[in-house]
This record gives C-alpha cells, structure tokens and sequence, in this order.
C-alpha cells in the first residue's frame, strides 16, 4: 500500500497548523501592551483608604502583598507617594514603578 497521499495530506495539516501558531504569535504582542498597562487607565486606587480586595487590583499586588501594606498603613501612617510604599515589605521600585499610574493620595 502506497503511504504518499497520506504523508501529503500529514503535511498539510501540520503546515495548517504551524500557520495557525504563527498567526497566534503575531497577534500575542497588542494582548500583552493591554496587560502591561499601556490600555488607558480606567480608575485609580487611594491605598490610604483601600482594603486587600481592592489593592490585589493592582499590578504586581497579591493577596499577601495587599495585607502587608494595610498592616503598615495602619501601624505606620498614611502613604504620601506609590514611592512612599516601598517601605512595605515585598514592595520594590520595580512594584512602585507599576502601581504609579493607578495610584492616587488624597
């Protein structure tokens, strides 16, 4: 039995499927702009008055990280700057940098 129309069509199907992963790919980088922050900003968070739930809204904010800074929001004083909350533990630059533009102090 001749095997050469069933690797022909073999073929095709992983050629159709590769073209369909690149496509996917091409598309992947307008997705990824959208969830690292370039979409318009929408709303601010006041981390002086939020709770947990609301500050894991935040980039680069978890659960753990949200319970800290209420913690030290509340031992420690209102926060004057997304800077200021690096005191926080688990809270670098690189997080401050990232909750800059959906913070605000009041």
């Amino acid at each position: 039995m001749d095997r050469t129309p069933q690797s022909f069509v073999v073929i095709i199907l992983a050629s159709v499927l590769l073209l369909v992963c690149f496509v996917t790919i091409l598309r992947q980088p307008e997705r990824t702009d959208e969830l690292l922050g370039t979409s318009p900003i929408t709303y601010r968070i006041d981390p002086n008055q939020a709770d947990a739930d609301t500050l894991c809204l935040l980039p680069r904010i978890g659960p753990g990280i949200a319970q800290r800074i209420t913690d030290d929001r509340d031992a420690k004083g209102p926060f004057t700057s997304a800077a200021d909350m690096t005191r926080v533990k688990m809270v670098g630059d690189k997080t401050a940098a990232a909750i800059e533009p959906w913070v605000e102090f009041d």
